[in-house]
């Protein structure tokens, strides 16, 4: 046997490999420290901004500011830096209110406790703060479309103000590449039509996975940036990269696209990683997203790129609190080489047309839907979760594993060899393989 270890929650698991199997890469994102003084590097970062002018001038001949926040679906510490960032403009001679706009896109409105909480329970009588539903037409104005067709309906209380401070996280992302920037503003403060038609730009037929590609190459990031472009006035973004335990690691602010930029290249640098083929079996921690299923799947979904296609997927999702949010596992559960043989018969753009034409499927649930149609297709998926088994109630037979020997024998099964090679991510929550070779 061969040991391996993966991050698990606050623990390590090990894993016995066969020893015929042959480990072609390990790897993991760097182990960055956390930023030992948060406070200090917020507002070093605010007065030597990328592709600006500092932030205390920016706000000078301004009258109305609003700061956007990401919502509590991210992982963002906005607890920790929005309060920083309020001592640092009340220092600079801000004086007037300030409004506190949540990106929410899609998701539902938060709840005042939520959103007391996501700012830091920060009191301050000159700040307010506005959770706005994306499906109510007179929350938003209408400003034109982007050369891709998608009808630009913006945020009127965003739109009033001359500057908008913009706090989120860059992440790789499945659709744009990464996460971040702009994205704050669209899909963050846009409404459903607007969402809707920019989510639906990408996955497309000849490609459903862009995690981890430079900006420039994603359709829906173009598109996205454009529609945020059509905002009046001026944005600044403070942007944090985080390491595996989720903290702040790095930090860039200034011009909307080229503080973003910088970010980017960062985080690629240290959360991709190299891998010199696509391999037999890809194992995967879902380590640092943890929590549940719906955040879990990302250590499937990040790092399939690594995987050649008929290839097997093997993820272990600790899944603390099982299934929660809108994942659930069905009560019958169809044979894997069923639906794949009809994924085959109706091809990639036949699953993309599928996904579309189903009646009276949200934009998001349109995405999922193409997304994990298209995995099946291309590979095996096989999950090792204790807690999943013990939830699911053998909803799927053959796919959830809490034995190692027993998933290991089935990935050779569905191989049908006994020497795969294979790559390991012991933290494919926060981290996506770069094959050599490939974009």
């Amino acid at each position: 046997m061969m040991a391996i270890e993966l991050f698990w929650g606050k623990e390590k698991i090990r894993l016995e490999l066969p020893e015929r199997w042959k480990v072609l890469a390990k790897g993991e994102p760097a182990q960055l420290p956390a930023i030992p003084d948060l406070a200090g590097a917020v507002k070093a970062a605010l007065d030597h901004p990328t592709g600006t002018v500092p932030l205390r001038d920016t706000i000078k001949d301004k009258k109305n500011l609003a700061v956007v926040v990401d919502d509590i679906g991210r992982p963002t510490p906005v607890a920790k830096i929005f309060p920083i960032l309020i001592e640092y403009l009340r220092a600079a001679g801000w004086r007037e209110k300030i409004t506190v706009l949540f990106a929410l896109g899609t998701h539902r409105p938060m709840t005042e406790p939520e959103m007391k909480t996501r700012l830091g329970n920060y009191s301050d009588a000159g700040v307010e703060y506005f959770c706005r539903d994306c499906r109510k037409q007179e929350h938003f104005q209408f400003m034109g479309k982007t050369d891709l067709g998608t009808p630009v309906y913006l945020l009127k209380k965003a739109i009033e103000a001359e500057l908008r401070i913009l706090i989120g996280t860059i992440e790789p992302h499945p659709q744009a590449g990464y996460g971040g920037g702009a994205k704050l503003l669209v899909p963050g403060l846009a409404g459903a039509k607007t969402v809707g038609k920019n989510h639906l730009i990408m996955p497309s037929p000849q490609r459903y996975n862009m995690i981890g590609i430079v900006p420039a190459e994603s359709p829906m990031r173009k598109d996205l940036e454009q529609a945020a472009s059509f905002f009046p006035g001026q944005n600044f973004l403070l942007n944090t990269i985080l390491n595996p335990a989720l903290e702040p690691a790095n930090i860039v602010a200034g011009d909307l696209t080229s503080a973003h930029r910088k970010g980017v290249e960062f985080a690629r640098s240290h959360f991709g990683v190299p891998v010199p083929r696509s391999a037999d079996i890809v194992i995967s921690s879902s380590y640092p997203m943890d929590m549940d299923l719906r955040q879990g799947v990302k250590g499937v979904t990040n790092v399939a790129a690594a995987c050649r296609k008929g290839g097997v997927i093997i993820c272990f999702m600790k899944c603390e609190e099982g299934y929660t949010g809108p994942m659930i596992f069905p009560i019958r559960f169809t044979p894997v080489k069923a639906v794949r043989t009809l994924l085959n018969m109706i091809r990639p753009r036949g699953i993309y047309l599928l996904s579309r034409i189903l009646p009276g499927l949200p934009v998001e649930v349109r995405f999922i839907l193409n997304f994990g149609l298209q995995m099946i297709r291309e590979y095996d998926v096989l999950v090792f979760s204790p807690r999943l088994v013990e939830t699911s109630r053998g909803s799927l037979p053959g796919l959830l594993f809490d034995d190692q020997q027993k998933l290991f024998k089935k990935a050779e099964e569905i191989l049908g060899r006994d020497d795969p090679e294979v790559v390991i991510m012991r933290a494919g929550g926060a981290s996506f393989p770069i094959v050599a070779g490939e974009k």
